[in-house]
């Protein structure tokens, strides 16, 4: 599954990676690195820290995820999409 992912990446431009794609303005960059930050929780979990002082936020209130998510988004800022894609490799070599 992974491999056909990154295909489907390669396969696109980098302004197509940049274009918002959905109804919130998110582009292909954007769920890279939403993947990315959820790894590294993943990864500071596993090494026994807290995984949302790791990914830089509080547990969801009240089971919001969504709101995480824009939450992390707006603290990471507009990453050009080869950051977005260093980041996605770096934290799947750590996991």
């Amino acid at each position: 599954g992974r491999a056909a992912f990154y295909a489907a990446l390669d396969g696109l431009s980098d302004a197509e990676l940049a274009a918002p794609l959905t109804e919130r303005g998110w582009s292909v960059a954007d769920h890279m690195a939403h993947i990315a930050v959820w790894m590294e929780g993943i990864v500071g979990a596993l090494d026994g820290r807290d995984r949302w002082a790791v990914m830089g936020a509080g547990p969801p209130v009240g089971g919001d995820y969504d709101a995480l998510n824009e939450e992390l988004r707006a603290r990471r800022g507009a990453l050009v999409p080869a950051d977005a894609r260093a980041w996605l490799d770096a934290t799947h070599a750590q996991l």
